[in-house]
């Protein structure tokens, strides 16, 4: 039986200075857990659709995507034994 996976996003702009555009990126971190049962969902993979980032999640769900450029982007969560789930329009 497969079970799907919910994902929790915190979406965490970090910019540098105003006026100062080279360089500007941004991280998306959040956990991945069970959408049935709340518990994390270890080693799950969390991609950034087209922008070849991603990360795992660690032991806890947590995971952490850094130096992403601005932009809107479809994040994928993947895990063997679980339903893929995609996030549309997430924007950093």
């Amino acid at each position: 039986m497969r079970i799907t996976v919910a994902l929790t996003t915190l979406l965490l702009v970090l910019l540098t200075p105003a006026g100062s555009v080279a360089g500007t990126t941004g991280k998306i971190a959040g956990a991945v857990t069970d959408a049935r049962t709340g518990q994390p969902v270890p080693n799950a993979t969390v991609i950034l659709a087209g922008a070849k980032l991603g990360a795992n999640a660690d032991e806890r769900g947590r995971y952490t995507i850094l130096n992403i450029p601005p932009g809107t982007y479809s994040v994928k969560v993947l895990r063997v034994g679980y339903a893929s789930v995609t996030i549309e329009n997430a924007r950093v």
